[in-house]
């Protein structure tokens, strides 16, 4: 991707619509003048069992928004606190079961992340994203930032660096990983299915590139579009996407 085909969400609380209403058409001028899409996209604040206040995104904004990350260039701009993605398609059970991460780990590596300062003529986001867009921050399918980490069990949270990578392909191995839950997760490039080549970060991937999933056990894998159950094995995309393979692949929601 060596254009900026960019679009551009805004996360704000549902409650702040009237007063950040300036700022969104302002933002909506700078985008449309450097022909970015924008996505004004307001979340909720909901109750865990404990009370406590939880800003949840709507699980099919977030699954939406990490399919769109691997086919164009996305920012993902945050005004006030950063709001949280529910790892089920009903946010209810993941409140319930506190399974809920932050939009910026959800989306670490696949797009740029930034948070809004408090004044509004400040416009230094469009240049970030700007300079993002002109580089590629990803090697090929064999870089740990091309894995959708709310669906691998391990620590990728120092990946920007090549000393980071390096780590973790040492914890976790290259073309055949294997993650905290003992999950495997092998590239085998002959056997890649599918026409669509994504991308991440700039770095366009084989048609078809995928792991194929293999638990030690029965799992469950959790993500906002769904929960699958899986015996045996599947094949797993960048982009979050499951396939059938040999094992058995379910839906339960």
């Amino acid at each position: 991707m060596a254009t900026c085909n960019g679009q551009v969400y805004l996360f704000f609380k549902q409650r702040d619509r009237d007063s950040s209403r300036g700022l969104r058409d302002r933002l909506a001028g700078l985008c449309a003048a450097r022909g970015w899409n924008f996505s004004p996209t307001p979340y909720q604040t909901h109750r865990d069992l404990r009370g406590r206040p939880i800003a949840l995104i709507q699980p099919d904004v977030a699954s939406g928004l990490y399919r769109l990350c691997h086919r164009v260039r996305i920012a993902t701009l945050v005004l006030s606190s950063d709001p949280r993605v529910p790892l089920h398609p009903i946010v209810q059970d993941a409140l319930r079961y506190n399974r809920h991460v932050p939009l910026r780990r959800f989306v670490a590596y696949k797009c740029c992340w930034y948070k809004l300062p408090n004044e509004e003529a400040d416009d230094t986001w469009a240049g970030v994203f700007k300079s993002w867009c002109d580089r590629v921050d990803c090697e090929n399918e064999r870089d740990p930032r091309c894995l959708p980490f709310h669906l691998f069990e391990g620590q990728g949270g120092d990946l920007e660096t090549a000393v980071g990578r390096a780590h973790f392909d040492g914890t976790y191995g290259t073309s055949d990983r294997v993650d905290d839950s003992r999950t495997s997760w092998r590239l085998n490039p002959r056997d890649y299915h599918g026409q669509d080549a994504l991308a991440v970060a700039g770095c366009t991937l084989p048609a078809g590139a995928h792991w194929d999933v293999l638990p030690l056990s029965k799992r469950v894998f959790y993500a906002p579009g769904g929960v699958w159950d899986i015996r045996g094995h599947c094949n797993v995309y960048p982009d979050a996407h499951f396939r059938s393979g040999i094992g058995r692949l379910k839906k339960l929601e």
